[in-house]
């Protein structure tokens, strides 16, 4: 799954130009082309009614798929991609004025809920503007290294 997904994450940078096009191509091919391979490989048990799977380790690759992961910039993508846009980390600095949290949150109800019940759930909690930008941070952030 992190083949799959670091291979879209390399195709999205370069679509931002966080990345060169070219560059953010060829490594998720290559990302691609290892999933496929350690998909292939992978070995399927059975033991006391419970189904398990056991996906093989980076160390244990071959030299080829070895290759094919410093293609795709595994393990590089938080040093070479251009970070985070600084700006758009300042959108929502207190300075800015914008407020994240939506308007006409029941504060009271939600501590109260929380003090009964040790959770509480806020539904619509975050602006529109302010869930956008928490939806892109997470899909383009280089910062997460398991998914």
């Amino acid at each position: 799954f992190k083949l799959r997904h670091d291979a879209r994450l390399c195709e999205h940078l370069g679509q931002l130009g966080r990345l060169p096009e070219a560059k953010a191509a060829e490594a998720a091919a290559a990302l691609r082309c290892v999933a496929s391979r350690v998909e292939a490989g992978r070995s399927l048990s059975q033991n006391a009614g419970k189904r398990t799977v056991t996906w093989p380790k980076v160390c244990e690759l071959d030299a080829v798929d070895a290759k094919a992961l410093q293609t795709g910039l595994w393990g590089q993508l938080k040093a070479i991609a251009a970070p985070y846009p600084q700006e758009r980390f300042n959108t929502w600095s207190p300075s800015s004025k914008r407020e994240p949290v939506r308007q006409g949150v029941d504060w009271g109800k939600a501590e109260a809920a929380y003090a009964a019940e040790g959770i509480v759930v806020i539904d619509g909690l975050f602006s529109p503007e302010a869930l956008a930008e928490l939806w892109d941070f997470a899909r383009e952030a280089t910062c997460f290294s398991t998914v």
